[in-house]
């Protein structure tokens, strides 16, 4: 069982919000199929893509856990790091 304090300490983050949250699925694709309520999103950063521009649908999807390393306007998510 991973937490959000888990990943936090991880990737040695800020986590902010609910640390109490059971992760049971990593997600570095937002067109992932699986219960998004038990997922946390890694928003990876590349030459072509850019994880963030997805974290808007992926919680209207039930993701409430996400990893960032950008300032964004998170839209009520239980946890970032």
């Amino acid at each position: 069982m991973i937490t959000p304090h888990h990943i936090s300490n991880i990737c040695s983050g800020q986590l902010l919000g609910n640390a109490h949250v059971v992760i049971k699925n990593l997600l570095t694709d937002s067109r992932s199929v699986v219960p998004f309520s038990e997922s946390v999103f890694f928003a990876l950063v590349s030459e072509r893509n850019n994880g963030h521009r997805f974290i808007e649908e992926l919680y209207k999807k039930g993701v409430r856990c996400f990893v960032i390393s950008e300032d964004i306007k998170a839209p009520g998510s239980d946890c970032a790091f």
